[in-house]
């Protein structure tokens, strides 16, 4: 078969450092190339380099870089050559409408007329299948959801007819069946354009199930590339046993204690209204809701996006107020507590950690924050009393004196735990916290909450979309779906045998790669 894309001894220097180093990559029509590996070791910059995009001051060298026409990928940028970015919010003007940013990358390239590039548009905006393509051309990207938004980023990234796509962590930020319908999506137009496609991840359960061949990045080097059968089965190289090692595996729950419970809340109900043009229009995003959570518990809470997971959480925090029902933690209503009082029974950790600390702030001032609001702790006991918080997140002492920049994504996360644990709350609610992580770093993070229940005795909400991460560390599930609770039980029963066809269907999107024993070592089939 012959190549599409070849490249050959790729390097890409940023400030006098080599980031990537020697990349020999090549992508023939209609196969797909995963390139997997975790946050830094070089993946988007590689991409980057190919389109052209690489960031100011960065020094490109590749002894061979082209396409099957002799020419530059860069040249070919958004005609024969395309990107799908991860974060479609970001990738998408916000001040454009969706037919002008498709219509714009159509006639800069074709040199087309408004009604021929408009014809396209809707063409592929129903080909990927976005419901009344019409209404959405008229719309801004923030009206749509984020699955909705990588759909009208695949359509633009298809305007031209391109021979690749690159597609950088596309389904990341997705719940798991928006994430199965949009790879499937990638695979029917695969198949019916010939596309050659590089997609980019760290989720080895999204490479079994779209890539042909996968190459294994770590720290700029390509360290084993193959066949992905034969990658995921037998890896070759100890990072790749490593990655496939640290994937979420089933545990076997925790028995329920003796039944004291922390929180409780009952027939929770919450509707929001908004005003457009004259109408007033509501959305009931929670109906009747109804939880408990013991002493030393870790409850899950699963479900689509828009299925009123977050806005469960923000009413158990206090940083929302529910219509109908009632909250109580640790036999306090949470509605009659001042705000003060509810947080140091129960506190947050958040999906964006560098989103949630103050940028400008060291380590240490923000985690010294809470303790100067609900301790009478002199500075030298604030300062003790941090270096024992970074402890025990398995942080270094030294980190409080940098800002959350310094830091990666995962080390981040920990300081965000670190912070909620700075008032000894009873309850800590973990809203999506990694989702965004690399699978080594979500494994260390699930292993550091797990440890947190062992030896404080710690209550803890964990909401995500990600069921294999729910069925490793939870001792129960609570199942939502359009505002309610469809189904609840112990984990093992859950996931054995689910009783409502929306938990079925998750389960069914779960993208594992299931561990094999051979010589000694684990490896994966799916």
């Amino acid at each position: 078969m012959s190549a599409l894309l070849t490249l050959r001894n790729l390097s890409v220097t940023i400030g006098g450092n080599e980031i990537v180093h020697g990349i020999d990559l090549d992508v023939a029509r209609g196969e797909t190339l995963a390139l997997v590996g975790e946050s830094g070791s070089g993946k988007s910059m590689t991409a980057m380099a190919l389109m052209g995009i690489s960031p100011p001051g960065a020094v490109v060298r590749a002894d061979e870089m082209s396409f099957d026409s002799g020419k530059a990928p860069a040249a070919l940028r958004g005609d024969r050559l395309s990107m799908v970015f991860q974060e479609p919010m970001t990738a998408l003007n916000p001040v454009f409408t969706i037919a002008d940013q498709l219509m714009t990358v159509y006639r800069q390239h074709r040199q087309s007329g408004a009604s021929e590039a408009r014809d396209r548009a809707l063409h592929l905006l129903d080909r990927v299948g976005l419901p009344d393509p019409a209404a959405q051309m008229r719309k801004f990207p923030h009206q749509l959801s984020g699955g909705q938004r990588q759909r009208v980023l695949i359509a633009m990234a298809l305007m031209c007819g391109p021979d690749l796509l690159i597609a950088d962590e596309p389904t990341t930020a997705l719940d798991v069946t928006t994430q199965v319908k949009l790879l499937d999506l990638l695979g029917d137009l695969q198949a019916e354009l010939g596309l050659g496609m590089l997609f980019i991840t760290h989720d080895l359960g999204v490479v079994e199930r779209v890539s042909h061949r996968v190459a294994v990045m770590q720290q700029g080097h390509i360290v084993e590339t193959g066949e992905t059968k034969q990658v995921l089965r037998a890896p070759a190289h100890a990072y790749t046993r490593k990655l496939i090692d640290s994937l979420p595996r089933p545990r076997t729950p925790a028995a329920r204690n003796s039944g004291k419970t922390v929180l409780q809340a009952r027939g929770v109900g919450r509707t929001y209204t908004s005003s457009s043009w004259g109408k007033t229009q509501s959305f009931q995003a929670l109906k009747e809701v109804s939880l408990d959570l013991d002493e030393g518990e870790i409850l899950g809470v699963v479900g689509e996006s828009g299925c009123g997971k977050s806005t469960l959480a923000r009413i158990l925090i206090g940083l929302d107020r529910p219509d109908t029902g009632s909250v109580e933690i640790a036999g306090e209503a949470a509605t009659s507590l001042p705000q003060r009082s509810l947080a140091k029974l129960v506190q947050p950790v958040f999906q964006d950690p560098f989103g949630s600390l103050n940028p400008r702030w060291t380590i240490g001032s923000i985690l010294e924050l809470p303790l100067k609001l609900h301790t009478d702790l002199d500075a030298p006991a604030r300062r003790a009393r941090v270096a024992d918080l970074l402890r025990s997140v398995d942080l270094p002492v030294s980190s409080a004196e940098v800002t959350p920049r310094a830091l990666s994504g995962g080390q981040r996360q920990r300081v965000a735990i670190a912070r909620a644990l700075a008032v000894e709350p009873r309850v800590i609610v973990c809203d999506e916290p990694t989702s965004a992580l690399d699978v080594s770093v979500q494994a260390q993070i699930l292993a550091l909450l797990r440890d947190l229940r062992r030896d404080r005795g710690l209550s803890l909400i964990f909401i995500s979309h990600d069921l294999a991460v729910i069925e490793n560390l939870c001792d129960r599930v609570m199942v939502m779906y359009k505002g309610e609770v469809v189904e609840e039980g112990a984990a093992d029963r859950i996931f054995a045998n689910p009783r409502h066809p929306h938990t079925q269907a998750l389960k069914d999107a779960i993208l594992r790669v299931e561990p094999l024993q051979q010589d000694g070592l684990a490896t994966g089939e799916k």
